[in-house]
């Protein structure tokens, strides 16, 4: 979330307390300048701050962190270690730094979240611990700026545990929450996208297609105001779009119509239905290439994933997914060194994008 150095931070808030009179922590917004005052409280709907004899505050859409000015150096030690990929010592100076004295209440609510999302992170083996994590912050912190990740952290560790109708519960819950207390659009979108790929799951394919023609929808909708998205948040959501608007065709690979699941591709691959992004004509080439592989034409499907992977890189979900299916297809191939081959292109999957959802079906090293 930060990646401020705890020593000169820590320098520069005492600095700033001495000069100011108070402590000046600092709120960082996502589009605007940071405000330098002191927290009086947050939670999901807004921050509120004091700077001087003066209040105001900020709504929680608008905030992407905040540093407190009495954060312990145990916090800046696990931030570090969660960097790094350390998740193991993350979580143990997280607790640690629960433990110091003479911090605000805030710490403990923050270190909750973080020692969630480490066992998220941390992957296979470790979704119950997060789930448990994740619950026990939003019963500790049920207003927390963080309720829209932590319910949506459960889902996520759900669905990636094989517990699809569980997922599908927790996405619905998102929703609702998201729209009753407008934790903002962008938890509706996630949580319709991903109850999508939970409703593939347990093989309601109808119901996905239409959660993905909703989840469109509103992506569509809300990029139509691009001149209020923070540039982060654009991004996100036109890969959302991409993804969504596929979700026809991979719902039709799932429900093991090749035909129908080739027929949609094509349609896309070939400039039809606004695909003119380079994104969404390799999510419609990778399409291609993964009903050829079903239909065991492993050197056509292969051709088809070095394509998306070579011709139209733009999307890291579809760069994702080119490389764990180029490592299938070789595997399939049975060439001679398919072995190296595959590590190759499995090796750049796991290294670049460590938390996709191609690089959780990769077996277990």
């Amino acid at each position: 979330m930060r990646r401020t150095g705890g020593a000169l931070l820590s320098l520069l808030t005492l600095f700033a307390a001495g000069a100011f009179g108070q402590a000046r922590d600092q709120i960082l917004r996502r589009t605007e300048a940071p405000i330098l005052a002191e927290v009086v409280s947050e939670n999901y709907e807004k921050v509120v701050y004091k700077d001087g004899r003066n209040e105001g505050d900020v709504p929680t859409l608008e905030v992407k962190d905040i540093i407190y000015s009495d954060t312990p150096d145990a916090y800046y030690t696990a931030e570090d270690y969660r960097d790094q990929g350390d998740f193991e010592n993350a979580i143990k100076s997280f607790r640690l730094a629960q433990n110091t004295g003479s911090v605000r209440p805030w710490v403990q609510e923050y270190s909750r979240f973080q020692i969630a999302e480490c066992h998220r992170r941390w992957g296979a083996g470790h979704f119950a611990d997060a789930i448990a994590a994740f619950k026990e912050l939003i019963a500790q912190h049920p207003e927390s700026r963080f309720l829209g990740a932590a319910l949506y952290g459960v889902g996520q560790c759900q669905l990636s545990t094989g517990q699809a109708n569980e997922a599908i519960a927790s996405f619905d819950q998102l929703e609702r929450e998201a729209a009753s207390k407008r934790l903002g659009e962008i938890w509706i979108i996630r949580a319709r996208f991903d109850k999508g790929w939970a409703q593939l799951a347990v093989k309601q394919f109808g119901p996905a297609r239409n959660t993905f023609a909703s989840a469109a929808s509103l992506i569509d909708t809300t990029l139509g105001r691009s001149d209020t998205l923070a540039p982060a948040m654009k991004r996100e959501l036109e890969s959302l779009q991409v993804s969504a608007k596929l979700g026809e065709g991979d719902s039709y690979l799932e429900e093991g119509l090749y035909d129908r699941a080739e027929t949609f591709f094509k349609s896309l691959a070939s400039g039809a239905n606004g695909s003119s992004s380079n994104a969404l004509k390799a999510g419609a080439t990778n399409g291609l290439g993964e009903c050829l592989f079903q239909k065991k034409q492993y050197e056509e499907a292969r051709l088809e994933f070095t394509r998306a992977n070579v011709l139209f890189r733009g999307s890291d979900e579809q760069t994702a997914r080119s490389l764990y299916w180029l490592g299938k297809c070789v595997e399939s191939l049975q060439e001679p060194r398919w072995q190296s081959k595959q590590e190759s292109y499995w090796g750049e999957l796991r290294g670049r994008f460590p938390e996709s959802r191609w690089t959780q079906k990769l077996p277990q090293e």
